[in-house]
């Protein structure tokens, strides 16, 4: 099976580089911005869905993990959101779950470590409710 993902009027994404920081308040992350990155909407879609078969998802469970990716962060694995503090392609939030330690901004800035986590809010959870695109996504 071959699944497609096709976005128009996308913004080439850049990277963006976070530096973790102790002493992190809202507000005052660090952003380092370079555009040495092309076409990574297109590796990360194709490396998150590959990345997905790991967590035994059905394939409706997977297209409703993508259409929340593609919701919150646009597949911009380093994305941050100043208004939310929210980090990272699951838009993993600063205050309820980097703060109290459940995980850190490095992890959230990470496809890999970040989807694992997303992974394990939503195998204990039973749904998609820790991301505010659940509502918004079929």
């Amino acid at each position: 099976m071959t699944i497609a993902f096709v976005y128009i009027g996308l913004v080439t994404p850049v990277m963006v580089n976070a530096w973790q920081d102790t002493t992190f308040e809202p507000n005052t992350l660090r952003i380092a911005i370079s555009d040495e990155i092309k076409g990574i909407q297109g590796d990360t879609q194709t490396q998150i869905w590959n990345l997905l078969d790991k967590y035994g998802l059905s394939l409706q469970e997977k297209i409703k993990a993508v259409s929340i990716i593609n919701c919150e962060s646009r597949f911009r694995v380093d994305d941050f959101n100043p208004n939310s503090d929210d980090f990272g392609i699951w838009q993993i939030n600063y205050n309820s779950h980097i703060k109290n330690g459940d995980t850190t901004i490095t992890c959230a800035m990470d496809l890999h470590c970040s989807t694992e986590f997303a992974m394990k809010l939503y195998k204990q959870d039973k749904n998609w409710h820790q991301w505010n695109c659940d509502k918004l996504t079929k």
